[in-house]
């Protein structure tokens, strides 16, 4: 049977996503103290598509949230829900292994889009909606019987949730052309090739079930074509010589 997911029934964190979620709250008060007390610009480390692009910005993007308070704090409430999850049927190197693929296959489809020209928007990028995304589609995957509460309201299975992620994604950046929807349909392929090497990500992984499927697909090709019995033939019996 379908299980309920309501906001009072995710069991507590464990430690280490309590960590990082100590950790991303502790940088959102830097980015706060910096930005609104000294006055630094937080901003040139975002993610820029356009002519304020420097070389450390797509590694500096992910440290700082530019957001206000409540969509921060609404950030750090999926990483609580979601996170878990993906430690529970992964581990702590599973959950590790699919941030650090998400910022590898987030950075590249970014890069891929502004190269491309994809991107037409010069806003940045920042935050953490690649790797909430790619936790979500990893979840729903998972679990795809499971029935959470879409805004705490509407009842909705998991499936549908990490689907409907990925279209709302592509339709998002259909229509903005922004760096930050490009990343987030880069946290959503993520997701889906972690869900696809069974959580056993890697170029090696990924390469070999390729290869498999496509091997299999040439030998379905062929055809097994039923030929006549080879005669075979027999042993001169020294009995019969004899008679």
């Amino acid at each position: 049977m379908p299980t309920t997911m309501m906001s009072s029934g995710f069991p507590p964190p464990p430690k280490f996503i309590k960590n990082i979620l100590i950790g991303l709250l502790g940088l959102y008060v830097v980015e706060l103290l910096l930005q609104s007390w000294i006055g630094f610009p937080t901003e040139i480390l975002g993610w820029h598509p356009s002519s304020n692009f420097e070389l450390y910005q797509p590694f500096t993007c992910y440290l700082v949230q530019g957001q206000l308070p409540l969509n921060v704090m609404m950030s750090l409430l999926m990483v609580y829900f979601f996170f878990p999850s993906v430690q529970k049927g992964y581990g702590k190197k599973g959950l590790i292994k699919l941030l650090q693929f998400t910022f590898g296959i987030g950075t590249f489809w970014g890069s891929l889009m502004i190269v491309s020209g994809a991107v037409a928007q010069p806003s940045p990028f920042m935050g953490l909606s690649p790797f909430i995304t790619a936790s979500v589609v990893v979840f729903g995957l998972k679990n795809p019987r499971a029935t959470i509460l879409l805004f705490f309201i509407l009842p909705i299975q998991a499936a549908w949730i990490a689907w409907g992620t990925g279209l709302f994604a592509l339709l998002n950046f259909l229509f903005g052309r922004t760096l930050e929807a490009a990343m987030i349909c880069g946290g959503w392929l993520s997701g889906f090739l972690f869900m696809k090497a069974r959580g056993k990500i890697g170029l090696r992984s990924l390469y070999t079930q390729f290869t498999r499927k496509r091997s299999k697909k040439k030998i379905n090709q062929f055809r097994v074509i039923d030929g006549g019995k080879r005669r075979s033939k027999k042993k001169n019996n020294p009995r019969d010589d004899w008679h």
